[in-house]
């Protein structure tokens, strides 16, 4: 599998594994000799010691099987960032609306645009966060349930901390860029217009 291989001496492999001997060969024939012609070789040379076979398509399936769910994780991903990051922008943008006249008070006593702004982008990496961190939960819980049960057959979930901390600093820009449209239109508010706002 992509992450459950290694390259290493027979000697080393054996005493890892606590056994002894080959149990598979790969080899690929040459453009001097069809397959069917070194399989006959290879059988000559070792009667009654192998199997060959003469076909890779069980490895060919298992690998397109791992390219589909590569493929199918990039694309749910994506998905699932585009989706967040729109909850984000509605999410923070009812907030605003609902705070008007509280960001009018703030204005006419004295914030600026840019603490109006630090306000809101702050609120949004609150949010973020909470977000991340709940995801973090459910995740490790659901990659732990699929590797006890073996949902997954011979694909062994796995995560480490470098995978952890991408997915922090990910959400996390997430949050700042879903949150800028919504503070910067928090701090373009008129002081007395957000005051009349009902």
């Amino acid at each position: 599998m992509e992450d459950r291989g290694a390259i290493t001496s027979l000697s080393v492999a054996e005493n890892i594994t606590n056994t002894t001997g080959v149990s598979l060969i790969l080899v690929k024939a040459g453009n001097d000799i069809s397959t069917d012609e070194l399989a006959e070789k290879i059988e000559q040379t070792y009667p009654n010691q192998l199997t060959t076979s003469k076909s890779l398509s069980g490895f060919d399936r298992m690998n397109q099987g791992l390219q589909t769910i590569t493929s199918g994780s990039w694309a749910v991903s994506i998905i699932a960032l585009l989706f967040g990051g729109v909850m984000v922008v509605i999410t923070m943008m009812k907030s605003v609306s609902e705070r008007t006249r509280e960001i009018g008070v703030l204005k006419a006593v004295g914030w600026n645009k840019k603490s109006i702004l630090k306000l809101i982008l702050g609120e949004s990496l609150v949010l973020a966060v909470t977000a991340t961190f709940i995801g973090l939960i459910v995740g490790v819980g659901v990659v732990e349930i699929i590797s006890t049960t073996r949902m997954l057959m011979e694909i062994e979930p796995a995560f480490s901390a470098n995978l952890l901390l991408k997915a922090v600093v990910v959400a996390l820009l997430l949050g700042i860029i879903g949150g800028l449209y919504p503070a910067y239109r928090a701090s373009q508010l008129a002081p007395t217009e957000a005051l009349r706002y009902e």
